[in-house]
Parts: C-alpha cells; sequence; structure tokens
C-alpha cells in the first residue's frame, strides 16, 4: 500500500486461497480510511476478490501501460 493505494497484492499459487490475500487486504484496511486500487477489467477472480472485502468499482478506464481496459475500486471505512 502506498499511501491509500493498493499498488499489488501478490500471493504464491501454492497458496491461494489459503487466507493470505484476505488477511494482507483486512491489514490495509485496519490502518487507512479508505483504499483504491485498479485491476483490469478481465480479471473476475480479482474483482470478485475485492468486492467480497467491500471494494465498489468507481470508474473503468484504460491501462496507460498496455492499453487494457481496468475497472478503479475503493473502499471506504464507514
Amino acid at each position: 500500500v502506498v499511501g491509500g493505494v493498493v499498488a499489488a497484492i501478490f500471493v504464491a499459487r501454492s497458496a491461494e486461497g489459503g487466507g493470505v490475500g484476505s488477511a494482507l487486504i483486512e491489514q490495509a484496511k485496519a490502518v487507512r480510511e479508505r483504499l483504491e486500487l485498479t485491476v483490469y477489467s478481465a480479471n473476475a477472480a480479482s474483482i470478485a476478490f475485492y468486492r467480497r472485502h467491500g471494494f465498489a468499482a468507481i470508474s473503468e478506464q484504460p491501462d496507460p501501460h498496455t492499453g487494457h481496459p481496468e475497472l478503479a475500486m475503493a473502499w471506504q471505512r464507514g
């Protein structure tokens, strides 16, 4: 987390589904009032993960580096 932006979360494939990603997101939420992130629009599994953790889509735009569509999402305490 850089400021209020979740820059990236990477979990080893062998640890996926074990709660590591959830623990990382919940820790970030514990120390911030608001978090934002972007995720590729085609990455349905990651979008579902963030939605389960209370994030909502706020906009969609092309990734400035790849041109692929990405979804901006945010979570707000409260």
